[in-house]
C-alpha cells in the first residue's frame, strides 16, 4: 500500500474529516487508481472502524450524549431509553446508560413492554 493510501485510511480511522479530501486529491494527482483509493483507503478504513465498533472499542457518541442531555434537562428519571439493532450490544447499552437493548424488533417490543410494566408498578 502506498504511503498516500495509508494516509487516506488513517485519516478516516482518526476522523480527520477536513484532511481526507485533500489526501484523496493528492492520491489522484499521484496517479493512484480511484478504485484503489476507494478499496484500499476508504473501505479498508471503514472495515477497521466496523471491527472496533463490534469489539466495543468505539461507539456512536450521539447516543450517549442524548442520555446525558436527558439528565441535564431533568428528564432522565421520567423516560426510558432503549437502543438496539445488529451493530449494537447489551454491553454497549449498559456502557452508555440506556435502560435496555433489543437485538431486533421482536426483542424491542418485549423490552418496551417490560419497561412500561416497571414504570407502572
Amino acid at each position: 500500500m502506498s504511503n498516500t493510501l495509508h494516509r487516506v485510511k488513517e485519516a478516516v480511522i482518526n476522523r480527520q474529516r477536513n484532511e481526507i479530501q485533500g489526501i484523496v486529491e493528492v492520491a489522484i494527482d499521484e496517479g493512484i487508481d480511484p478504485k484503489s483509493i476507494i478499496d484500499d483507503g476508504l473501505i479498508a478504513a471503514m472495515d477497521v472502524i466496523g471491527q472496533r465498533f463490534s469489539d466495543g472499542d468505539i461507539f456512536v457518541p450521539e447516543m450517549e450524549r442524548v442520555i446525558q442531555e436527558l439528565g441535564t434537562k431533568g428528564l432522565r428519571d421520567r423516560l426510558k431509553v432503549m437502543v438496539g439493532g445488529a451493530p449494537l450490544s447489551a454491553s454497549f447499552a449498559e456502557k452508555i446508560g440506556a435502560d435496555g437493548y433489543g437485538a431486533d424488533a421482536a426483542e424491542a417490543v418485549q423490552l418496551a413492554r417490560r419497561l412500561i410494566k416497571e414504570v407502572r408498578d
